[in-house]
């Protein structure tokens, strides 16, 4: 098992695994799931095949879900205590994931973890084979993170992992690309004003925004 660990980000202990997610030893389990809870392929799909019918069954008695609820289930035969299933997909309006929900979702499942009794956690890697793409998935959950006040605190241990390796691969890539929160935020800033000012330029440098 291939793993990286996301130390740069200052957000604890975090970590992209190359691997199955059903096969992960930890507390908790996340799954991509859609509003209906149906465990029919994907991820949920793997979960399912591995875990037992059971889980499916305990799912679906709670649909329909509207997108960034997170609903606990069992984990069947599985090593983990459970499974949360982040509710991502809405596939009555076609658009696939959004970065916001996912953003949304980390943050809830890292809230919720303490009350349920759990210590660590697997997410799949967000984004894969969905139009969303790798990279603004990982920026999402990333994002998600910060959201959870991790760059204060660390918190518990999070895996991030993904299946195949060509995938694998590409995360590593972006993952290495991303920086810490203050340092994007700041980078994102300086963008905005050099923007601001190039506009500024082609008017001529004579209007006065106000921003207030």
């Amino acid at each position: 098992m291939s793993t990286v660990d996301l130390d740069h980000l200052a957000l604890g202990p975090v970590r992209l695994v190359h691997g199955a997610l059903a096969d992960q030893p930890v507390d908790v389990l996340v799954n991509t799931a859609n509003t209906y809870l149906q465990m029919s392929s994907g991820v949920s799909g793997a979960l399912r095949a591995a875990g037992g019918m059971e889980i499916h069954k305990e799912a679906v008695k709670h649909a329909p879900q509207p997108t960034g609820r997170i609903v606990l289930t069992g984990a069947g035969s599985l090593q983990a205590q459970g499974i949360y299933h982040a509710v991502l997909v809405d596939y009555t309006d076609g658009r696939g994931l959004s970065g916001k929900v996912i953003t949304q979702v980390v943050e809830e499942v890292l809230a919720r973890m303490p009350e349920d009794g759990f210590g660590t956690v697997a997410f799949p890697l967000f984004g894969v084979g969905d139009r969303l793409g790798i990279e603004h998935g990982l920026t999402a959950m990333v994002e998600g993170l910060e959201a959870a006040g991790r760059e204060e605190d660390g918190g518990c241990p999070v895996d991030i992992v993904v299946r195949d390796a060509e995938d694998f691969a590409e995360a590593r890539r972006v993952a290495k690309t991303l920086e810490a929160g203050a340092g994007r935020r700041a980078a994102e800033s300086q963008l905005a004003e050099d923007y601001l000012a190039e506009l500024m330029n082609s008017l001529g440098g004579d209007i006065d925004f106000d921003l207030e």
